[in-house]
């Protein structure tokens, strides 16, 4: 009995850790001792009072309430008519969170500021321009009248699967280049690109975009008139978006959770479970889209045509290179004063 209330005053006091950002702050973020720790409590303590946008997105989902895509400053001389859009604003501010994140992390490591800054870089250029080209290639009837609405990203238009694999790309020849070890990179890298793209993917909130099929549950959200969606047949459809924010935002803590533990002697497990997990929250998630990306293949003698849904194709490989990447580097063992890596027979 003398240990219960020692357990009610441990569960007030985690309580009170999730909720005091500052405490967070104070106790954890300015010690390096316990980093991962501290940034684990902070995002959890998000994740609660995220609770307090429920009646605004309420409203939105019901339709009471409807998004104004852009801000619009007027007519500016020498500029013409400047419009600022949320989708814009969104994408920015996820580069921006997961750059900090990415520095404290690597910082964790050791890792000097101004190779993440390079890196950090390349890899943002990289991955918009991968984002948008796999986009491209499978829309190309969209962009057929004008070749400079190719570049017009701020409206929406970015896959990103596109901008993993030009992401990853970029990062091996980065690590080749500078002779870094590229499984110790990745691992501080991937919770930052998905702490991107939960911040991102709110701007297919103010878009209107990225739906699933229509619903009648009582989260549905309002599709107005004025998102211009022509396969428009119902007015309440499934939030996809907010599927994939809540699953990312879970697997994000997750990795966070058990950050040390993974990489205290080996390199690539969090990079493996990013894939495990982004892989499988999408290959339930794409099924229920209604505009998914497509690409046809023709029929051939005896076999009829068909369509396959370029993001559930994606998905379903990305978490079998996340399972053969965890496996494989489970079985090395990395010595990080010397950044040895030894594997077990």
């Amino acid at each position: 009995m003398n240990g219960f209330p020692n357990q009610i005053k441990n569960f007030f006091l985690h309580f009170f850790d999730i909720l005091s950002l500052r405490w967070i702050w104070d106790r954890h973020l300015r010690n390096d001792s316990d980093q991962t720790k501290g940034l684990y409590l902070m995002f959890s303590s998000i994740a609660i009072y995220s609770i307090l946008l429920y009646y605004p997105i309420k409203l939105v989902f019901s339709g009471e309430w409807e998004l104004n895509q852009k801000i619009s400053f007027g007519d500016i001389p020498g500029f013409g008519a400047v419009d600022l859009r949320f989708y814009a604003i969104t994408m920015l501010l996820g580069v921006i969170a997961g750059y900090f994140l990415c520095l404290k992390l690597a910082k964790i490591r050791g890792l000097a500021d101004t190779v993440v800054d390079r890196l950090f870089v390349g890899m943002v250029v990289f991955g918009l321009i991968g984002a948008r080209f796999f986009y491209v290639i499978f829309n190309l009837e969209d962009f057929s009248d004008s070749l400079l609405s190719l570049f017009e990203i701020y409206r929406g238009g970015l896959a990103v699967f596109g901008m993993i694999l030009a992401g990853v790309s970029y990062l091996v020849w980065y690590c080749w280049r500078y002779k870094f070890n590229f499984w110790l990179f990745a691992d501080f890298i991937a919770p930052a690109v998905l702490l991107g793209q939960i911040i991102g993917r709110f701007g297919n909130f103010f878009n209107y975009e990225s739906y699933g099929q229509p619903t009648k549950v009582w989260w549905g959200m309002h599709v107005p008139d004025s998102a211009n969606l022509d396969f428009l047949t119902s007015r309440y459809f499934h939030p996809t978006f907010l599927y994939e924010i809540i699953g990312n935002y879970i697997l994000f803590l997750f990795i966070l959770k058990n950050y040390r533990n993974l990489t205290q002697k080996h390199a690539g497990l969090v990079l493996g479970i990013y894939c495990m997990g982004y892989g499988l929250i999408r290959s339930f998630i794409e099924p229920i889209r209604i505009d998914p990306l497509i690409f046809v293949i023709p029929k051939i003698g005896q076999f009829p045509e068909l369509d396959l849904k370029v993001s559930l194709v994606s998905s379903i490989l990305l978490f079998m290179a996340g399972v053969a990447i965890y496996i494989q580097r489970k079985k090395i063992y990395v010595k990080y004063q010397t950044v040895t890596e030894i594997k077990y027979k």
